[in-house]
């Protein structure tokens, strides 16, 4: 007999032994829904008669499956990392649109400032300047929403360390945002004002709410530097934090 096993890591059919190898592996837990042409419906391998006895994952709730709308979804939602992988996909691509707002909020202020009427340069080192922004934005857009669908990876079902992964997940996307960030805008408009709009940034600043660093070299040099270590720090953190939960899920699985 064949089963199909309702998981995105396992499509196709499964012969008994194959389907059995996974539960004593365990690559699918006890939740886990699998089906056959017999049965005509999705069955939970808790309620097959399955050899369970070399699966030790949470014993079943003593609770009645109907006892005031049981709570059993919402545990298994917990215990195999949904809870946590879907909310911070969903966190990801918000923070990947509010990206896109900077770029639209300067248009908004350059209007209101009426920079576009000034006169000499002022109006030609807004526009580079916001390319530069748009160009970080929809770099920054990017890094999250390619790390919108990885977050699903850092986890499986049946680990029981998945919690770690994720956030450690988060933490080297944040870094790697903001040491990105940091690096075209900052390295950039240093760059192009150092060589072109000493003066007119000043006046610029001052209209438009744009900070400003006086040295601007040292500006130059400094921001890249600081933006590459934001990178490395937090990626070593988050995989250091990955590493010990890997560790520590083979440990239980052996």
């Amino acid at each position: 007999m064949e089963y199909m096993i309702n998981h995105p890591n396992y499509s196709g059919k499964f012969t008994r032994e194959e389907v059995q190898t996974l539960i004593n592996e365990k690559k699918i837990s006890l939740n886990t829904k699998i089906w056959n042409k017999e049965w005509y419906e999705w069955r939970n391998i808790r309620d097959t008669d399955f050899d369970l006895t070399k699966a030790k994952y949470e014993a079943k709730s003593d609770l009645p499956e109907n006892f005031f709308l049981s709570i059993h979804s919402f545990l298994s939602h917990i215990d195999n990392g949904n809870l946590f992988r879907k909310p911070f996909s969903v966190l990801y691509g918000f923070i990947a649109f509010v990206n896109l707002i900077p770029p639209i909020y300067l248009i908004f202020e350059a209007a209101e400032n009426e920079i576009f009427n000034l006169e000499g340069k002022i109006p030609f080192l807004f526009c580079v300047i916001w390319i530069i922004l748009s160009y970080a934005s929809w770099f920054s857009f990017q890094i999250w929403w390619d790390r919108k669908s990885k977050v699903y990876s850092t986890s499986s079902e049946g680990d029981d360390f998945i919690a770690i992964p994720v956030f450690s997940h988060f933490i080297q996307t944040l870094g790697e945002w903001i040491g990105s960030w940091l690096v075209i805008v900052g390295f950039l408009i240093s760059l192009t004002t150092i060589l072109f709009f000493s003066k007119e940034m000043k006046i610029l600043s001052s209209l438009a709410d744009i900070p400003i660093i006086e040295n601007q070299i040292i500006f130059l040099i400094t921001v890249p530097i600081i933006g590459f270590l934001i990178i490395v720090i937090t990626r070593f953190i988050a995989e250091q934090s990955r590493a010990l939960a890997s560790i520590a899920n083979n440990i239980r699985k052996h």
